[in-house]
């Protein structure tokens, strides 16, 4: 038997055997694969970003009851007060290790001395100068807190996980903050003094936890400049409010977030109407409200003003804008500013007219 040779036709050769052929998608097919994908992408984030807004809720109410939580145990360790600053002088300045903290003169300054003195030892940072042009209580009350409970600062728990500037201002604060890396959502770090805004809080305690004067004249009051800005006479009563103070537990607005950051896209001061956020009342419960189901509030300044005082919201880079798209626009400060306040209600009762505030 002869050997089988293969046949040459040109330059091919063609042997035989088995034809193996090579696989592969056709273009049809691969874009019905991608057509596929896209859609189950689009099905599914959605949903995760859903679930991710669930989160940051759920954790930002969770702060806001870790702070109602310490309420009562700092009560309970100090005589029923409320937590805030407790210097009110220089007796209580003169415990400072440092010297140039140890002179107040008025409960102000004293509150003043005793932010910077935690800043330095919770936060490390021995180069926060003593300020003297400065309203710590706004959003700095919690560092007696962060102190109390010897934490390190920044805290991540003081900052809602909705508030990307102030968690962005947390990481490294001295390497870029102190740096301007933010800017321009960030205060200008040229100002010594705004080094303490890594330290901030997005939560606000509300005037009437720290303001224990009773005559309108000793009262802190809003500012006409903007939302930021408030007045504290020089005889300003600062501090040493009971919890007892409160009249109605249930119905009255410890602490509250500065925007309303987890519903829409849209995140509202809370002065208006629309804003809905998370909120601490006096009885440690954590509830969504709307700011239109609050009470329109007072100037503390003039008690017998039937009407609620306005506020002008001037945000900066860092803050929502305006719903009227101008560069501040007339709100109302609500909870801020509650008629009568601790003896007040801010939601599930009309206002109690009692002109009055805390006992002295």
């Amino acid at each position: 038997m002869g050997v089988w040779k293969p046949q040459l036709f040109g330059d091919v050769s063609i042997t035989r055997g088995p034809i193996r052929l090579r696989s592969a998608f056709t273009l049809i097919e691969l874009l019905v694969v991608v057509s596929i994908i896209a859609l189950l992408i689009a099905i599914v984030l959605p949903a995760l970003g859903e679930a991710r807004k669930a989160a940051r809720l759920a954790l930002c109410m969770n702060n806001m009851k870790q702070m109602g939580f310490a309420t009562g145990t700092y009560a309970a360790d100090f005589k029923d007060l409320q937590w805030s600053f407790t210097w009110r002088g220089d007796d209580d300045s003169r415990q400072s290790q440092y010297s140039d903290l140890r002179q107040s003169g008025n409960s102000l300054q004293a509150a003043r001395n005793q932010a910077v003195d935690i800043l330095r030892r919770r936060g490390a940072r021995e180069d926060m100068i003593r300020m003297l042009s400065w309203i710590p209580h706004v959003y700095y009350s919690h560092l007696v807190v962060n102190d109390y409970l010897a934490q390190q600062l920044p805290e991540a728990s003081v900052v809602s996980p909705a508030d990307r500037d102030r968690k962005n201002w947390q990481e490294r604060p001295t390497e870029l903050f102190d740096n301007g890396f933010w800017l321009p959502r960030q205060p200008s770090p040229s100002d010594p003094s705004n080094h303490r805004y890594p330290y901030s809080s997005s939560y606000e305690l509300v005037p009437a936890a720290y303001d224990r004067a009773s005559q309108p004249g000793e009262r802190v009051r809003q500012s006409t400049a903007g939302h930021y800005f408030y007045i504290a006479p020089f005889n300003a009563r600062l501090g040493g409010v009971v919890l007892t103070s409160v009249a109605f537990p249930s119905q009255k607005v410890q602490m509250h977030d500065s925007e309303g950051r987890h519903f829409g896209k849209l995140s509202p001061w809370m002065g208006y109407d629309i804003c809905r956020q998370p909120v601490l009342t006096y009885d440690s419960a954590v509830t969504i409200k709307i700011s239109a189901d609050y009470n329109p509030g007072w100037n503390p300044g003039i008690p017998e003003d039937p009407a609620p005082f306005p506020v002008l919201y001037r945000p900066q880079a860092w803050e929502s804008p305006t719903l009227n798209g101008e560069p501040f626009e007339a709100t109302n400060g609500k909870v801020r500013w509650t008629r009568g306040g601790l003896l007040g209600v801010d939601f599930g009762g009309s206002e109690i007219d009692t002109g009055q505030g805390p006992p002295r």
